[in-house]
């Protein structure tokens, strides 16, 4: 019962989150339809060094202005499962994404550097984004990649520790799912 209304209150948070309008010059018909998608998301442990594969499950709304995506994620974990709400804030004048994540009792909000976005209609966009931040303790350049194309939807992580001279590009997580209802 808790956890029911925790996720409650932190879908109102992202609700009025995603009110905030930002500049809409050249970027009105966007359309993403809220959607229900089924998969998996896939990562390296860093305690095992072994890739993990664990079912999970996400729907995207999107803010009336058009703006702002809301994506709610459940991963199944063995024995429990992980909720994750977040407040996407597109700023395509500006070349950013805000991202506001609710996970547990805290909430934590990150900056990205919008290096690619290609929107054909609903059921074909993708964006790529970028941070320079921690990761393993680290500092790393950070590259994700989200695409819908049709039913299918996709999202890589990608991560470039600043420490080596190699550019390792390594694979840090990866999401492939299918649509369930639109």
């Amino acid at each position: 019962m808790t956890t029911n209304i925790y996720r409650s209150l932190c879908f109102v948070c992202a609700l009025l989150l995603s009110s905030h309008s930002i500049a809409t010059d050249g970027i009105t018909s966007i359309n993403i339809p809220q959607s229900d998608y089924n998969g998996h998301l896939n990562y390296k442990d860093y305690g095992t060094g072994k890739h993990v594969k664990i079912p999970m499950r996400f729907s995207i709304y999107q803010s009336s202005d058009g703006l702002n995506l809301i994506v709610d994620k459940i991963f199944t974990d063995p024995g429990y499962e992980v909720y994750s709400l977040s407040v996407i804030n597109l700023d395509l004048e500006n070349n950013t994404v805000i991202e506001t994540t609710f996970d547990k009792n805290q909430s934590q909000k990150q900056s990205f550097e919008i290096l690619s976005f290609a929107y054909v209609g609903p059921k074909k966009w993708t964006l790529i984004r970028r941070a320079l931040r921690q990761d393993n303790n680290q500092d790393a350049i950070i590259v994700i990649t989200e695409s819908v194309t049709g039913t299918e939807f996709r999202s890589e992580t990608r991560v470039d520790y600043l420490a080596t001279t190699v550019n390792e590009n390594l694979k840090r997580n990866w999401v492939s799912a299918n649509l369930v209802s639109e």
